[in-house]
């Protein structure tokens, strides 16, 4: 049986590759991730700018993200560069390196547990 393996993702990376991956047998599981990722930066632009129209977008929006030091840090350091001109994204608790750092103090999670 064969698999390949994306290493560390988020889950709706994982839910969108094996989605993908079965309704389009034939896709190259190597270019998923950027299909991901350009379907992330297309539904941000719509929600930001409320239109279908991109083009020539540029704001002054900011977006502060609470990465609750977990994978998704990795999805969004990212996307905040490629989103640079449109929007300034400051990225909290990201710290991925410290794995007794996950949800510690911040994140859903930790919102939930403490109302």
């Amino acid at each position: 049986q064969e698999y390949f393996d994306y290493g560390v993702q988020t889950t709706p990376l994982c839910h969108f590759c094996v989605r993908e991956s079965n309704l389009r047998p034939d896709v190259a599981l190597l270019d998923l991730v950027p299909q991901y990722e350009a379907q992330m930066i297309t539904s941000f632009l719509r929600v930001l700018t409320g239109t279908e129209q991109q083009q020539d977008v540029n704001t002054n929006a900011k977006v502060m993200v609470d990465c609750a030091n977990g994978v998704g840090t990795m999805v969004l350091a990212s996307l905040k560069e490629k989103l640079s001109s449109v929007v300034g994204i400051e990225l909290v608790n990201a710290d991925i390196t410290d794995a007794e750092a996950l949800n510690n103090n911040c994140g859903a999670d930790f919102v939930q547990k403490e109302q």
